[in-house]
């Protein structure tokens, strides 16, 4: 019998691109999301495509385990910020599957990105100096970076010369801009220890935020970094970094995303392994990464960087492939078209395609203004 897994969180390409790898070494995939703006609605590799509430839904809860007791799913694995509300019914669900992923309130804990600044001044990690926005002054001789505590894909980051009336109280915050090069991390953890970890470049980004080519890279300290981190919380599940790294080689780490990235995708083999526990599954993992139809589109934008990295995009692995899964991939165009058309009310189209699942802090304000993280120390 299949082990059947099941990844919440569908609108991800990457679950497009993990559903690929798992279905061709014979699991049963199953994919759930809040839309069916999902390529996995279409994809060969997906056994069967669930419509689920939002997570913000009371019903979310009940939906997800039903679903999970009905197909007898062995492993849950969540990829976007779904994760936050699934993990507050973690306990309830492991009764039923395995679940991958941390406890709500230490997942919430990085997320934040005050309580994450907090942890990282605590134990002498380089960051940029960060003030919550009621505490900072209101203008500046250079510029600053202000950004919500809660956010993803630098959704309503502003760099600025003064502080935006609108963005003043303690669900923002001001840091200090640090001129470099975006380098990301991405690994998987099992009680804080780093069962396998990558470090990459964007090489093109949709925008400000997601990475839409991305190249494997060979980076010591940021693996380092990573390790000790996860280590520090004990972590358990998936845990991704942004760091900067100026050009005198100093790394700075910015942030923290405790759910999956696109970097999965250069462990899609350790990750198979992983699931089976099986050392002999002959996978490789790519060194380069690519959406091609969102090369395409955001190449209109800017073309100067899009034909400078024209020679990386021929080798690169596609998040959906169209060789292996020809309707996910057609499945695209009328996805990116639909999210084009709702970001005229939301901000964007990557602002549109998250704004029913992001976590936004709830009542966790209150308890990390004036605090550390209360998982360190």
């Amino acid at each position: 019998m299949s082990t059947k897994v099941l990844f919440t969180g569908a609108r991800a390409p990457i679950v497009a691109y993990m559903a690929r790898l798992l279905g061709q070494v014979g699991y049963e995939v199953y994919a759930a999301d809040s839309t069916y703006a999902s390529v996995c609605l279409m994809s060969r590799f997906v056994h069967k495509f669930i419509k689920l509430p939002q997570p913000k839904s009371p019903n979310y809860k009940d939906a997800l385990c039903k679903i999970v007791q009905k197909y007898r799913i062995d492993y849950v694995i969540p990829t976007c910020e779904e994760i936050f509300y699934l993990a507050q019914f973690r306990q309830e669900l492991s009764q039923h599957a395995r679940v991958f992923c941390e406890e709500a309130p230490k997942l919430i804990s990085l997320h934040d990105k005050w309580s994450f600044y907090n942890y990282l001044c605590k134990v002498g990690l380089r960051t940029p100096a960060t003030k919550l926005a009621d505490q900072a002054d209101e203008a500046w001789e250079e510029p600053h970076i202000i950004k919500p505590r809660f956010s993803r894909f630098a959704s309503k980051v502003k760099c600025e010369t003064k502080l935006p009336k609108t963005m003043t109280d303690d669900h923002h915050i001001v840091q200090e801009f640090i001129n470099g090069k975006q380098i990301c991390s991405y690994a998987f953890c099992k009680e804080g220890k780093v069962l396998a970890q990558c470090v990459y470049e964007p090489v093109l980004a949709a925008g400000k935020g997601a990475g839409i080519l991305l190249k494997r890279i060979s980076h010591p300290q940021a693996e380092e970094i990573t390790a000790r981190i996860s280590q520090d919380f004990c972590f358990t599940g998936q845990i991704a970094f942004d760091f900067i790294e100026k050009d005198n080689n100093e790394l700075y780490v910015i942030e923290c995303n405790p759910r999956s990235t696109n970097g999965l995708g250069f462990l899609g083999a350790d990750f198979v392994r992983l699931l089976s526990n099986e050392r002999t599954v002959k996978k490789d993992n790519p060194s380069v990464l690519i959406s091609h139809l969102a090369v395409w589109c955001y190449g209109v934008l800017q073309p100067l960087k899009t034909l400078q990295a024209h020679r990386l995009c021929v080798g690169a692995v596609d998040f959906v492939s169209f060789k292996q899964d020809p309707l996910a991939w057609l499945a695209q165009i009328p996805i990116v078209i639909w999210w084009l058309f709702k970001g005229l009310w939301y901000g964007g189209p990557t602002a549109a395609s998250t704004v029913d699942i992001e976590f936004n802090g709830a009542n966790f304000y209150e308890n990390t203004c004036n605090r550390g993280n209360r998982f360190f120390g």
